[in-house]
């Protein structure tokens, strides 16, 4: 996932009290939603996980990663650390801050930038130029 790609973070986010109930208010499965009852959230990743930053002439770096082109492999050794990791790494910053900036919609927003595939090829042709 890219490092600041909000889709995948928005679905994978712990979400705060308030809106983990409106979502069970909604019409549909998310009443029902496991991850949502048990965990505040709509999709736990699976598998491998990998985050790719590109260079910060791209996109501004994660403020938890070092600046700089780069594809982190999140290691599972050690589940409770990963897990942490994860969690914070999603959480910050907050999805639901991204969503509120005005400035992050349209044709220059952070959301198009972060979340367009061709700034994913980006990101990792930097990688492998490195």
């Amino acid at each position: 996932m890219m490092h600041q790609d909000i889709v995948p973070r928005a679905f994978s986010c712990k979400y705060p009290n308030h809106v983990a109930v409106v979502l069970k208010r909604l019409p549909g499965s998310l009443r029902s939603h496991p991850c949502l009852l048990r965990n505040k959230l709509l999709y736990a990743p699976l598998g491998k996980l990998f985050i790719l930053q590109p260079s910060e002439k791209s996109s501004p770096p994660h403020p938890l990663i070092p600046p700089g082109n780069a594809l982190y492999a999140l290691d599972k050794t050690h589940f409770e650390y990963f897990m942490q990791a994860l969690k914070a790494f999603l959480n910050c910053p907050h999805p639901l801050d991204t969503l509120s900036d005005l400035t992050a919609y349209g044709s220059e927003g952070t959301i198009l930038r972060d979340h367009n595939s061709s700034n994913y090829l980006k990101a990792v042709n930097g990688v492998l130029r490195l």
